[in-house]
This record gives C-alpha cells, sequence and structure tokens, in this order.
C-alpha cells in the first residue's frame, strides 16, 4: 500500500506571514497540533505546532536549567498570558520548524512508518516537487496497516 492511497489530501495550512494571535484561533477551533505552513504557492516551508505559543512566553533560559524548583512563583509570567496582545506581534514564520521530514505519495506506508519511528514523529508532509499535496499520521499508518494487513 502507498502513502497516497491512506493520506489526508485536503490539509489546513498557515502562511509564514499568519499572526500568532490568528495560529491560536484557528489551533482553538480545530484538534490539529500541527500545521504545515506553506508559501503563496503551496511549497512547504515549515511546520508549527502548538508548542510554539508557550514558547514565546518562557524566557530563554529556562531551556537551560535541570530543575524548576527554585522558582516558587510563575506569577509574572502568568499575568502574560492574560494579555495576549503580544501574540499579534509575532508571525508564524518567525518561530516554525524551518528542517522538515517529509514524504512521497508513491512510498510505502510501511517506509512512512519507520521515517516517523527514526524521526520520533506522529505526522509526515507529503510533498511533490517541494509543494504540499497531503499529510499522513500515525494513525493512518495503522489503520492501513492493520485494516488491510500488511
Amino acid at each position: 500500500m502507498r502513502v497516497k492511497d491512506c493520506m489526508t489530501k485536503e490539509v489546513l495550512t498557515v502562511k509564514p506571514q499568519t499572526t500568532l494571535a490568528e495560529l491560536n484561533r484557528i489551533f482553538k477551533k480545530h484538534s490539529y497540533e500541527v500545521l504545515p505552513v506553506v508559501d503563496d504557492d503551496n511549497n512547504l516551508v515549515g511546520l508549527v505546532d502548538k508548542a510554539v505559543l508557550l514558547t514565546i512566553f518562557l524566557p530563554d533560559y529556562i531551556g537551560l536549567v535541570e530543575s524548576l524548583d527554585f522558582i516558587e512563583d510563575f506569577g509574572a509570567l502568568e499575568e502574560e498570558f492574560k494579555n495576549m496582545p503580544v501574540l499579534e506581534l509575532f508571525v508564524v514564520g518567525d518561530l516554525m520548524v524551518k528542517e522538515i521530514v517529509t514524504i512521497t505519495e508513491t512510498s510505502s506506508v510501511i517506509k512512512a512508518a519507520a521515517v516517523m519511528e527514526k524521526n520520533g514523529i506522529k505526522r509526515l508532509p507529503v510533498t511533490k516537487d517541494n509543494k504540499l499535496i497531503g499529510l499522513i499520521t500515525l494513525s493512518d499508518v495503522c489503520n492501513a496497516l492493520f485494516k488491510n494487513g500488511v
């Protein structure tokens, strides 16, 4: 079975110039964890996930420390969340992941599973000539393999 046989062909995308406020509204409306980022010609240029919304509120040093036990109160950061207009200052292009693992529509579903496992991801953009043509998830792979057999 090929990726094209079980991928989602109608994929919700965002542009690099989409504000994080708009991205937040999209994530609230839909149950997606990750969205492909495409340019005006539908070339895949990145991926953005829900976690990116949190990164703008966390100081850079948070990732450098092993334990956060020394911080008693995150009150100042919590106040920032109440004042979401800061989300209008950033666009998806500022924080998207630009190194993307992709797969082609003619690849086997087994290869898609192997690529996901090797890279620790649960979804793969499907491209043809760098154009986004679909998305395949780990659930799609499992459904294809276990429904129809290997």
